[in-house]
């Protein structure tokens, strides 16, 4: 079955600008700022299982 995909900014709301393309499997954020760095998560889960990996994001 297709995995439900959620994004997650951690410790903080994922900007307005972020965009979720390709049934959730690609998070975009266009024009990025300073507050766009961070730690981020990405989760899919379906019935069998989940699979979760983080991201530290640096805006340069």
């Amino acid at each position: 079955p297709t995995p439900k995909v959620e994004w997650i900014k951690i410790g903080e709301k994922l900007s307005d600008r972020a965009m979720l393309k390709n049934f959730g499997k690609h998070l975009t954020i266009e024009t990025v700022i300073e507050d766009d760095e961070g730690k981020y998560m990405c989760k899919a889960h379906n019935a069998h299982g989940e699979a979760v990996h983080y991201f530290h994001i640096v805006v340069e």
